[in-house]
């Protein structure tokens, strides 16, 4: 019965006189124990395949498999990290698989599934399934699914699900759905879904759906639903089904069924069904039906039924 344990011993013994490329060495300030570069690595080895332990980084190779530190890494962030990595705060140049930690870090990209409890940030983009605990942050594009606590953050835009306990801020467009609790803004449009506690605002124009407790404000057009608890507002055209609480204002037209608490008010033209408390005003055609507190105008022409107290009828009344 001593001798059981003989076989395993000789075993390892012979792997560890064996050729070099199959010993125990020394590589960049770590140890592996591994044939070729697959095995159990200890310190920053830079190049390594199975199970890898250090305590901090410094410009990594490629590392495929499970990479446990425990420190934040050196910068600049270097190297692929491919499948598990694990710590305090695990980073590379590009994680591919899965990540997590009290911060994920890369200097290039993010693909697979991560979270950190306190931020997951991007120097690069980021692909698949993201949660920080207080944001998520990418210098370039974001696509998937993305939850942070406090924000998520992209300087080129969002394409998929994103959700941020105050706001989702894309210097890029958006396109998906996009929750904030106070806030969605979007430089550079909004196609899908937008909903902000307080406001959904667009530097350009929102296709989709957006709805806003205090407003919905796009510096371009709106296609689509939209209501903004206080206003709609548009430098474009406004078409579809829009509700403003106070009210809804284009510097287009204004087409489909508009409500405004107040007033519906178009620098361009009126058409389809439009209800407001006080107001409907066209600076051009009215046409279609205007329900309306005081009244109805029309700068240029209307055409088609209104009722009010006040019904403003141009020269070119039908």
């Amino acid at each position: 019965m001593r001798f059981r344990f003989l076989p395993l011993i000789a075993l390892l013994a012979a792997s560890l006189i064996a050729t070099p490329g199959e010993a125990l060495a020394q590589s960049d300030g770590g140890v592996s124990l591994a044939a070729g570069t697959f095995g159990l690595h200890f310190g920053n080895v830079r190049r390594a395949d199975g199970l890898r332990i250090n305590f901090r980084d410094d410009r990594i190779d490629e590392i495929n498999g499970i990479n446990i530190t425990l420190w934040r890494p050196h910068e600049p962030l270097v190297g692929d990290v491919n499948g598990i990595a694990l710590g305090l705060a695990p980073g590379a140049g590009t994680l591919r698989g899965v990540s997590a930690g009290l911060a994920t870090v890369a200097g290039d990209y993010l693909w697979g599934a991560h979270a950190g409890a306190l931020a997951v940030v991007s120097e690069g983009g980021i692909h698949g399934i993201t949660a920080g605990g207080l944001a998520v942050v990418s210098e370039g594009r974001i696509e998937g699914l993305t939850w942070g606590g406090l924000a998520v953050v992209a300087e080129r835009g969002i394409q998929g699900f994103g959700s941020g306990g105050l706001a989702v801020v894309s210097a890029g467009g958006i396109r998906g759905a996009a929750f904030g609790g106070l806030a969605v803004v979007a430089e550079r449009g909004i196609e899908g879904l937008g909903l902000g506690g307080l406001a959904v605002v667009s530097s350009r124009g929102i296709r989709g759906g957006a709805a806003g407790a205090l407003a919905v404000v796009a510096e371009g057009g709106i296609e689509g639903a939209a209501a903004g608890g206080l206003a709609v507002v548009a430098s474009g055209d406004v078409r579809g089904l829009t509700l403003g609480g106070l009210a809804t204002v284009a510097q287009g037209d204004v087409t489909g069924l508009s409500f405004g608490g107040l007033a519906t008010v178009a620098e361009g033209s009126v058409s389809g069904l439009s209800v407001s408390g006080l107001a409907s005003v066209a600076s051009r055609d009215f046409t279609g039906i205007g329900l309306a507190g005081l009244a109805v105008v029309a700068g240029d022409k209307f055409t088609g039924i209104g009722f009010t107290i006040l019904i403003k009828i141009t020269p070119d009344f039908h």
